[in-house]
């Protein structure tokens, strides 16, 4: 983790910003983040938008590949009526495209308070031997039609790793 680069307005360095823990027993990814936030006030713009683009160096042995088969994004919530909050991820090796996906969660015509959960799994394999840079982009948004405050916070990003043979 000592090597992974962040950018974007949802995951500043630093005190405070964001934190990566590598646990090299359950070979998991744990990021926090103490800033991706999202707040919609009354009177202010209707849309918020933030995001975090994650690059991480890997290198796989020959004969081995790289696997992240469970990639997890949540967020916290305190939306006001006719509010939308959303949250978007893509898994992908730097020259190559991901594949999108995302969570929306939506008050509809009352307040609503909660967690959302974003869970991919199999997302990834790389080829065999070799290094990489690992891009994990993520985005989240908060949409009303109401005049109340909201809060929509990402607090985690959770990605689950493994090794396995080629053949």
């Amino acid at each position: 983790t000592d090597q992974m680069a962040l950018a974007g307005s949802g995951c500043p360095t630093g005190q405070m910003g964001t934190s990566a823990d590598f646990d090299t027993e359950k070979n998991v990814l744990d990021i926090g983040f103490s800033r991706y936030q999202l707040v919609l006030s009354v009177n202010g713009s209707p849309v918020a938008r933030k995001s975090c683009g994650l690059v991480i160096p890997i290198e796989v042995p020959a004969g081995k590949r790289l696997v992240i088969s469970q990639l997890d994004m949540s967020a916290k919530f305190e939306m006001a009526a006719r509010t939308t909050g959303k949250i978007t991820s893509e898994a992908f090796l730097a020259g190559d495209v991901g594949s999108l996906q995302d969570k929306t969660v939506d008050s509809n015509d009352s307040p609503l308070l909660g967690r959302i959960l974003q869970r991919r799994t199999d997302v990834l394999r790389t080829p065999c031997g070799g290094s990489a840079n690992l891009r994990l982009n993520t985005s989240a948004q908060l949409t009303q039609q109401g005049a109340d405050s909201s809060l929509f916070e990402v607090d985690h990003i959770v990605a689950s790793f493994k090794v396995e043979s080629c053949n």
